[in-house]
């Protein structure tokens, strides 16, 4: 999962690459996995504070056969985006309903 990127802090850890623009992919207390968006070398570099915002908490499902699973997860399930995009219509809990026709409406197109 990438927390975040970051360009023009540090270079590539391959010297045939020498890009600058990173995934940050883990975070370790002061030190980052960044991993180059150009070639994939991956390195552990000293972080900067205050670069990653905090991130919303997110939906996840309480119960059922996607619980513990966001909805992005859920879509990568067997029949997932199936039960999505009928629970964007029909579930019977609007918190539900209204996360997953928030996703439904991010990730797909509609005429």
């Amino acid at each position: 999962m990438i927390l975040g990127t970051i360009d023009d802090e540090y270079t590539c850890a391959d010297s045939k690459c020498g890009a600058a623009s990173h995934d940050i992919i883990g975070e370790d207390g002061l030190h980052w996995r960044v991993e180059c968006r150009f070639c994939g070398t991956m390195q552990t570099v000293r972080g900067i504070r205050g670069h990653l915002k905090p991130k919303a908490e997110e939906f996840r499902f309480s119960d059922g056969r996607f619980q513990g699973l966001t909805p992005e997860e859920a879509a990568e399930q067997p029949n997932g985006m199936t039960y999505l995009l009928w629970a964007a219509a029909e579930h019977k809990r609007p918190a539900v309903r209204e996360a997953c026709k928030s996703f439904v409406d991010r990730h797909t197109t509609r005429p």
